[in-house]
């Protein structure tokens, strides 16, 4: 059987790649941590789990990604006051 896809088909596909993949309605990433937890059955590797799993949901209730995440820690440490460089032309 030959399946054609029509437009709205493949925009629902192009669409569809850029999600963040997830399980269990959690982020994917959060799996890992569990696969840690669950081969290493400690109690710190559980409280890694549930802190990790906390942190993605609460990145997720903001629409905030990851890599926005990190821009924005970035921001913080760096702050908002650039060095001045007076020889710019010559290295550029």
């Amino acid at each position: 059987m030959i399946v054609r896809l029509t437009g709205a088909d493949m925009a629902t596909i192009n669409r569809n790649t850029g999600l963040t993949p997830r399980l269990f309605h959690v982020d994917a990433k959060v799996f890992i941590f569990f696969m840690v937890w669950f081969f290493h059955w400690r109690m710190w590797t559980f409280v890694l789990f549930v802190v990790v799993t906390l942190f993605f949901w609460a990145l997720e209730r903001r629409d905030i990604t990851i890599a926005a995440f990190f821009r924005w820690i970035k921001w913080v440490l760096a702050g908002t006051v650039r060095e001045l460089h007076l020889r710019e032309g010559e290295w550029r």
